[in-house]
This record gives C-alpha cells, sequence and structure tokens, in this order.
C-alpha cells in the first residue's frame, strides 16, 4: 500500500483554507497566519511548544498519524488523521471559523472543504469535529484554544 506524503496533504488543506476569504478574516486577514506544524514556529521543537507559542490569531495543522482502515470492497487504505489548532480573538469566532470550515467551499474550486479531494489519491475530509483543549502552563494558568479534528483516507495510486 502506498502512502501519499502527510506534509504534501497539509500543505493542500494550508492552501485550501487559504482560499477561504472568511477563515482568513478570521485569523487576522493574512492567509500566512495558516501554516503546518513542519514549517518552524517561533523555533518550536515539538507540538507542545508550537501550540504555546501559538500567536492569536491563528491556524495551524499538524499531522497526528495513519492507520490502515477497510475501504468498501474490503480494500485496505490508509486513513490520515489531521488537527488544525485554533487561536483566534473571540470565543465567537471559533464557531464562525466551524461553520465557515464544514460549510464553506476556497475560491479555487466549486468543492465544499469537506468534500474536496485535495489529491487524486486521496478521498474526501471525514469524522471532522471540534473541541475545546487546554494545556496548563503553571498551577493558575493555562493556553485555552479550539482543535479541528479530520481524517482523510486515500482511495488508491
Amino acid at each position: 500500500m502506498a502512502s501519499v506524503n502527510p506534509k504534501t496533504i497539509m500543505e493542500s488543506y494550508v492552501t485550501a483554507v487559504r482560499a477561504m476569504p472568511a477563515l482568513v478574516t478570521l485569523v487576522g486577514g493574512t492567509t500566512g497566519n495558516i501554516t503546518a506544524l513542519h514549517a518552524v514556529i517561533n523555533n518550536a521543537t515539538d507540538i507542545l511548544q508550537a501550540v504555546n507559542k501559538l500567536e492569536t490569531p491563528r491556524a495551524m495543522f499538524i499531522f497526528e498519524g495513519a492507520r490502515p482502515v477497510q475501504a468498501s470492497g474490503g480494500r485496505e487504505v490508509l486513513s490520515n488523521s489531521f488537527r488544525l489548532i485554533l487561536k483566534l480573538k473571540l470565543q465567537s469566532d471559533y464557531m464562525d471559523f466551524w461553520t465557515e470550515f464544514i460549510n464553506g467551499t476556497p475560491t479555487t474550486g466549486s468543492t465544499k472543504l469537506t468534500d474536496l479531494k485535495v489529491t487524486n489519491c486521496l478521498d474526501f475530509m471525514r469524522d471532522y469535529s471540534i473541541a475545546r483543549q487546554s494545556i496548563p502552563v503553571t498551577e493558575t494558568t493555562s493556553v485555552d484554544f479550539f482543535s479541528i479534528g479530520f481524517a482523510v483516507r486515500q482511495s488508491g495510486c
């Protein structure tokens, strides 16, 4: 079973989200505020540091892993899991981002983001969800953020 490089998948989603003006507005109006963890972010050496140092407002994709799953017809394919870390200014911005993420269409095409096949080898987004997260910094303070999780199955190649 061949595998598409997760970096390629993340960069494709970064490009797609950057092509959604409502989402770009929520991260400060700059496409550069939407990144992927494989890029150096504030000299972070791991995910915890990257999230902790991520400035507000920002969005950062991370690769969580991959596992084999059964596709239709009993064929085994890889399912790649990703998370989009969100640090936005207002609590209501998270709900606005989520709504546009699941309903919006990048300006580069006519397909909703969640139905988009970012390469010919990948299926559409599956199992997407949003959750509030918190990283303790000290006993009395924490870094709060939201994250959108989703999986993308390889459909061939």
